[in-house]
């Protein structure tokens, strides 16, 4: 998705979703795509689509946790990311897990929640299940103590 083609990028995912209309990644990049147009009623059905093809797939819930934090709906937006971290450790695509490390320190959706005190353990335990994973820390919490 070229930078700032969210149109044409949800153009192309439709099209590929006519041929496959299942497909969990690209369901949810059509959604980030939405997202990113300021979409996100289409953008949440994208992702609730996801959810209810496979459950397991976490990467989709960051992606809803991020629209609940643009909107304010904070609980919603923890909620989300809970069930992400809950799934971190069956879910072992390093990009995928480190969303939740790089969340917390750079992602701008969850500037509104990034300073409360469940967000911080949500991000300690992203943080833990990162390094059980790779065995390295991700490197954004070097306040954070190494996982056991």
């Amino acid at each position: 998705m070229k930078l700032g083609q969210y149109e044409a990028a949800i153009s192309s995912y439709d099209r590929a979703l006519a041929v496959n209309p299942d497909d969990p990644q690209t369901l949810t990049n059509r959604g980030n795509a939405l997202r990113y147009t300021g979409r996100y009623d289409e953008a949440i059905a994208a992702y609730d689509r996801v959810i209810s093809l496979k459950p397991t797939y976490q990467p989709v819930y960051y992606d809803k946790a991020a629209i609940y934090a643009l909107q304010g709906n904070i609980e919603q937006a923890l909620e989300n990311l809970r069930e992400g971290v809950r799934l971190l450790a069956t879910w072992r695509a390093s990009g995928s897990v480190s969303n939740y490390a790089i969340a917390s320190a750079q992602d701008p959706p969850f500037n509104s929640v990034r300073e409360l005190p469940e967000f911080q353990a949500l991000m300690q335990e992203a943080e833990a299940s990162y390094q059980k994973i790779f065995g390295t820390p991700t490197g954004f919490y070097p306040d954070y103590p190494p996982a056991e």
